[in-house]
C-alpha cells in the first residue's frame, strides 16, 4: 500500500510500508505552538502530530528571537539527538497535553513515528503588522512570524529512510503586545542642561534630542511651523519600552541615566527626508509664555531588522518657555 504526506502543500510519497495504513496527513492549515514549560514547538491535526524540540544546548530564544532575519541569512541548527523533529501518528484524537505533559496521557497511544536523523533546520523571522486605529497611517507590529524549514532531512520510519532537500515546518506566531502610546501632550518636558525633550507614560518613553533652532521664542506664521529632519545625530528620536513604570524626569536629563528602570526595547526614529517622511514640525503660539506644538510627520521606528511607521501625523507634545 503507498502512504502519502501532504505537508504545507507538499506531498511526500514513499514506497510500500507493509502494514502501515496512514492514508493521508496535512497540516496546511494548522498553527503551531509552543509548550509552556519546554523548548518544543508543534502542530496538531486530529490524530497526528509534527514536533520540533530545540535542545538545552540551544537558547530558545534566540533560535525564536523576535528581530527579523536579514533578506537569505536565516537561523540555522543541526538536526541531532537533542533537536529533534518528529512525526507521530496516534490511534485517537491528540491534544496539547500529550505532547507538553511531564506525563502524558495514556491514551491515545502512539502508532507510528517518523524521526529525522540528520539534516538542518532553518528559521526564518519577520514581522507580522497591522493598522493602527488608534493612529491614522500608523502600523502595529502584532507578531513576530517565525518560519520553520527543513533542509537536506533524512527520516527514520518503520519502513526504512525518507530524504527531503525541502521539508516546510510551518510558521511559528509569537504574538507581542504592540506599544499603547499613551502619553499626555500636555506634559512633554525639556531638560534644561541638554535640551533634549521627553515624554513619558507607564513604561514607554520618547525622547528628542531636538534641534535647538527649532525651539525659539517666535510665534511662528500661520501654516508655517519651523521644520527639521529626524537624523542619528541631530533631531535624533528615540522610543523606549522599559521593563516596568516609575519613571521621573531625572531618568531622562540625568547623565548618566539611572539604571532603573531597565531597558526592554530601544527604537529609534529613520532618518528623514524632505516631503517624504521623518519630519519635525514646531509651531510657536504664545500662552503666558511661548507655546511650542511639536509634531513628528511620518515617521518610522526601526530596531534591528524591524520597523513600523507611527503615524502620519503624531503630537509629540507641547510645553512652554519663557
Amino acid at each position: 500500500m503507498k502512504k502519502i504526506f501532504a505537508l504545507v502543500a507538499l506531498s511526500l510519497i514513499s514506497c510500500d510500508d507493509g502494514d502501515l495504513t496512514v492514508e493521508e496527513i496535512s497540516f496546511d492549515d494548522v498553527n503551531a505552538q509552543r509548550c509552556a514549560a519546554s523548548n518544543v514547538v508543534y502542530k496538531l491535526n486530529d490524530t497526528e502530530a509534527l514536533i520540533l524540540e530545540i535542545g538545552s544546548d540551544i537558547d530558545f530564544t534566540a533560535a525564536f528571537l523576535n528581530e527579523p532575519t536579514p533578506a537569505g541569512t536565516p537561523r540555522t541548527y543541526p538536526i541531532s539527538p537533542s533537536n529533534r523533529v518528529l512525526y507521530r501518528s496516534y490511534n485517537g484524537e491528540v491534544a496539547a497535553d500529550n505532547i507538553c505533559g511531564t506525563i502524558p496521557p495514556a491514551n491515545p497511544s502512539v502508532t507510528e513515528e517518523w524521526n529525522a536523523t540528520s539534516g538542518v533546520i532553518e528559521i526564518t523571522t519577520n514581522t507580522v503588522k497591522s493598522p493602527n486605529t488608534n493612529l491614522p497611517g500608523g502600523e502595529r507590529i502584532t507578531a513576530y512570524r517565525h518560519n520553520i524549514t527543513l533542509k537536506n532531512v533524512t527520516f527514520e520510519k518503520p519502513s526504512g529512510t525518507q530524504v527531503y532537500q525541502t521539508f516546510n515546518f510551518g510558521d511559528y506566531n509569537a504574538t507581542v503586545t504592540p506599544p499603547a502610546f499613551a502619553m499626555n501632550p500636555a506634559q512633554l518636558q525639556q531638560c534644561p542642561a541638554s535640551g533634549t525633550l521627553f515624554n513619558y507614560a507607564g513604561s514607554e518613553a520618547f525622547t528628542l534630542d531636538i534641534d535647538a533652532s527649532l525651539i525659539v521664542n517666535e510665534v511662528t506664521p500661520l501654516g508655517s511651523p519651523r521644520v527639521g529632519l529626524l537624523s542619528g545625530t541631530t533631531n535624533r528620536l528615540e522610543f523606549t519600552q522599559f521593563v516596568a513604570g516609575g519613571l521621573t524626569p531625572d531618568h531622562f536629563c540625568s547623565d548618566p541615566a539611572p539604571a532603573t528602570p531597565a531597558q526592554l526595547a530601544l527604537w529609534v526614529g529613520a532618518d528623514g527626508e524632505q516631503g517624504v517622511g521623518g519630519i519635525v514640525e514646531v509651531t510657536t503660539t504664545t500662552s503666558g509664555g511661548f507655546l511650542h506644538e511639536v509634531r513628528l510627520k511620518n515617521v518610522t521606528l526601526v530596531r534591528g531588522n524591524a520597523s513600523f511607521k507611527l503615524a502620519d501625523d503624531y503630537l509629540l507634545g507641547t510645553f512652554i518657555t519663557n
